[in-house]
Parts: C-alpha cells; sequence; structure tokens
C-alpha cells in the first residue's frame, strides 16, 4: 500500500512537471527566435544560421496567367466561335465571322497554387452582316476559372 502510494504520487510529480515544461516551452521560446530572425534581416553578414526567407507560392506565376488567358481563349473560340456568335445580333451564322482580334486583357486574382483567375478580354469580332457587307462589333468576356476548371463565361455586347 505504502509503494503504491509513492508510486501514485511519483507520477502526479511527473505529469505535472511536463505540463509546466510544455507551458514554459511555449512561452519562452518564440521570445528568444524573434531577435535571431530580427538579426539576420538587419544584419546579413554577422555569421549566425539564418533561415531562408519564406515564399508564398500563391504570389508566383509559374505561367498560371497565360494559361489562363488560354483557357478563356479557347472556350470562346469554341466550334469556330460559337459562343460570340450566341450573343451576336443581325449575323446569319458563325461562319460569318471572320476574325476576332483580342484588343485588351486583365487577369486578376490569379493564384497559380490554387489554380484560379478570373479573365477580362474585349475583343473586336469582324464578320459579314445579313445584308452581306463587312462590319464589327466589340465584345467583352469575363471568364472565371476556378481550381483550374472554367466556372463561367459571360459574353456582353460592348
Amino acid at each position: 500500500m505504502f509503494l503504491m502510494e509513492k508510486t501514485a504520487h511519483l507520477v502526479s510529480y511527473v505529469i505535472v512537471a511536463l505540463v509546466v515544461g510544455v507551458l514554459m516551452t511555449a512561452l519562452l521560446m518564440p521570445s528568444k527566435t524573434v531577435p535571431v530572425a530580427s538579426v539576420c534581416a538587419k544584419a546579413p553578414d554577422v555569421s549566425l544560421s539564418c533561415p531562408e526567407p519564406v515564399i508564398n507560392i500563391s504570389d508566383t506565376d509559374n505561367g498560371w496567367k497565360q494559361v489562363a488567358i488560354d483557357m478563356a481563349t479557347e472556350e470562346w473560340g469554341y466550334k469556330d466561335y460559337r459562343p460570340l456568335f450566341e450573343k451576336m445580333t443581325n449575323i446569319d451564322e458563325r461562319e460569318d465571322i471572320t476574325n476576332v482580334v483580342v484588343k485588351s486583357f486583365i487577369v486578376k486574382n490569379a493564384d497559380s497554387f490554387s489554380q484560379d483567375a478570373k479573365v477580362m478580354q474585349e475583343l473586336k469580332v469582324y464578320y459579314e452582316d445579313k445584308d452581306g457587307d463587312d462590319k464589327k462589333a466589340y465584345l467583352k468576356v469575363t471568364t472565371t476559372i476556378s481550381d483550374g476548371d472554367i466556372d463561367e463565361q459571360i459574353i456582353k455586347l460592348h
């Protein structure tokens, strides 16, 4: 019985010591690492083992913006410009579209890590109207890409 009580007290002391040790480590360790990091930034010539700077992967492009533009262009160019033809008036057949020029584009909220982007393009569409005359129309296309797939594409006459 006496041995059992001493063992229970010893186990209790060990548990309390471990908990106190964890709490003290959590409280004291961050304050000890901050000065080292600040010294590394202020004095790079000091011979310390400084950590490498952290790079935010979502800030790197890795060509994602161009891929997003290509995806948006491919979507409105699908089947000889069918999506553009469906929004245009005064045109008989989609084969009457003779040329499409991207006048400007903007890529917003591009995140190469999660493959998200919003691509806004202004298009100048050359076509032959119902009377056989050469015409042009201006369209605005907004394409939303999420997780590498096109969520929606909105095409409006401008």
